[in-house]
């Protein structure tokens, strides 16, 4: 039977064509229609979104070019790119620029290795130097990944209970004791909120040599996101005072914990412990079936063991660098260059981190 081809192009400014049968290159932003396509996949996250897209869009100017397979009308495959064209660093394309993974929405493998070579040969004829994909570990099995995260998520179907008895002893206990210190935890939606935990973010970041993100990006975060009921910020506060906090997003029965922060001096009272407890209680009342924790790096074990204990399902997840000038995934860790980034960054103020990493980040990605 022969097929016909279905070729969509939204964003006026490409040229780019291609003969493969139902084959869209798609702008979330522009079409009405892309959520309702979206969140007809189970595994559909907010990130596969046209909120997502317009946080990034409207912080930081990225191009939405979304590669899409369709079946008639029926999306089949999805694998969402934003284009960074950047002074400083040259054209690059990513999945996704603030995002510690977003993998192939669909299921067909072979679907999903053929919209990778529609995106590499886009990115040829954008003249990007590079292409990062966060995720696709399955459909990459058999391509050199430049670093190795995890991933760690809670599934939530089975109720309040269920999850409480799967959390460790350890982490139990750090429960009732930030209980017993009196801290206590409060969900908002409010830009207040964001900045409170702006600051905690600020004070984090410093801590751990990393330079800040900007704060248009907290504040797309929450004109688009926590604004329009797709997320929230918890704060742990002691005595009035924030002393921990995290953002959290929920869509189509995922929730994604985005960004934590704290202030390292009260962390004897465990904050953190009950702050993604009373988060899980959370997630459970607004119909979520699953929490993902994020990503954690692969030198990060404390952190890893952490969410290990909160009764999280680990999973490998990879990160994959495609170099335009050498025609190749890169397989080389450059997490040497990381660590000298952050023993500078711990000796400089905060005012210099805040201000360094509103310059660089949007070029960055």
């Amino acid at each position: 039977m022969e097929t016909s081809t279905h070729i969509r192009m939204i964003n006026s400014e490409t040229n780019f064509r291609c003969d493969a049968s139902h084959f869209e290159i798609a702008d979330p932003i522009e079409d009405s229609s892309w959520d309702e396509q979206m969140l007809i996949h189970a595994n559909a996250t907010i990130f596969h979104t046209s909120t997502w897209a317009r946080v990034l869009n409207g912080a930081f100017g990225y191009k939405p070019f979304y590669f899409c397979t369709y079946d008639g009308n029926q999306l089949t495959t999805c694998l969402p790119v934003m284009e960074i064209d950047s002074l400083l660093l040259g054209r690059k394309g990513k999945t996704l620029p603030f995002t510690d993974h977003c993998d192939f929405l669909g299921s067909d493998l072979a679907e999903s290795r053929q919209l990778l070579d529609k995106v590499l040969d886009f990115g040829r004829s954008r003249k990007w130097k590079s292409y990062e994909l966060r995720g696709g570990t399955d459909s990459l099995e058999n391509v050199a990944a430049q670093r190795k995260c995890y991933s760690h998520v809670i599934s939530l179907e089975q109720g309040v209970d269920h999850v409480y008895a799967k959390i460790r002893g350890s982490s139990r206990r750090n429960i009732k004791r930030a209980q017993q210190s009196g801290v206590q935890i409060q969900h908002h939606d409010s830009m207040d909120s964001v900045k409170a935990y702006y600051r905690l973010h600020c004070i984090t970041r410093k801590r751990q040599g990393y330079f800040t993100q900007p704060f248009v990006l907290f504040q797309k975060i929450y004109e688009e996101v926590i604004a329009k009921g797709f997320g929230f910020v918890s704060l742990a506060l002691l005595h009035g005072q924030p002393i921990a906090g995290a953002i959290y997003f929920h869509a189509n029965g995922h929730a994604s914990y985005v960004y934590g922060a704290s202030d390292k001096s009260f962390q004897h009272h465990r904050p953190n412990n009950l702050m993604l407890w009373d988060a899980i209680q959370r997630c459970i009342e607004l119909k979520c079936q699953a929490l993902d924790l994020g990503a954690t790096e692969d030198s990060n074990n404390g952190l890893r063991q952490f969410k290990n204990s909160m009764a999280s399902t680990e999973k490998t997840i990879h990160y994959y660098k495609y170099d335009f000038r050498q025609a190749e995934f890169m397989n080389h860790n450059e997490s040497h260059l990381n660590d000298l980034r952050l023993a500078v960054g711990k000796k400089l103020p905060t005012s210099v981190l805040n201000a360094v990493g509103s310059l660089l980040y949007k070029h960055h990605g």
